[in-house]
């Protein structure tokens, strides 16, 4: 796979099409050995509207998203990887039932280096993951977000948009 570094550009990403319902799950699959001990459901419908998109730039994209909600989520309780179609895109969660983020972190914890204020001390990490991330997905032309609150944890949520129509 290749690396992607915060400060090098996005490489160029080799898009090809795919059924997001089967590549999502093959995907986590593949991740599953990197992630042993944490409790991984996927919860992906049907899509049946093609995507174009980078298999490994996307695969790097979920790592980075497991390996966050694997820091913060309570131990014996899964981390859950979930597919929805919303209009003219696929959205992807990653979800635990972690402590919430506090509504004026939500979009600050995507900036390079920053690190949530009750996290800085009890979590290791560089602050890098989540701006990746973003980048990735809307070097795609998608966008990423957070939603979260209190005794429902966290869900870090991404879009890709479906191929257009031939014709």
């Amino acid at each position: 796979m290749r690396a992607v570094s915060l400060e090098a550009r996005i490489p160029n990403l080799e898009k090809h099409t795919y059924d997001i319902g089967q590549v999502i799950p093959a995907i986590v699959a593949e991740l599953a050995s990197e992630f042993e001990g944490m409790k991984l459901k996927v919860r992906m419908p049907n899509i049946a509207r093609p995507i174009e998109f980078d298999r490994d730039m996307i695969k790097h994209v979920l790592r980075l998203l497991l390996e966050n909600a694997g820091k913060y989520a309570p131990y014996g309780l899964p981390v859950v990887i979930s597919g929805r179609s919303e209009g003219d895109s696929a959205i992807i969660g990653v979800g635990n039932f972690g402590s919430a983020i506090p509504a004026d972190e939500r979009e600050r914890i995507f900036e390079k280096y920053y690190r949530g204020r009750g996290n800085r001390r009890t979590t290791q990490g560089s602050g890098l993951g989540l701006s990746i991330a973003r980048r990735i997905v809307r070097a795609h032309g998608g966008d990423m977000g957070v939603e979260s609150a209190p005794r429902r944890g966290t869900e870090f949520h991404f879009s890709l948009p479906f191929q257009e129509p031939v014709g």
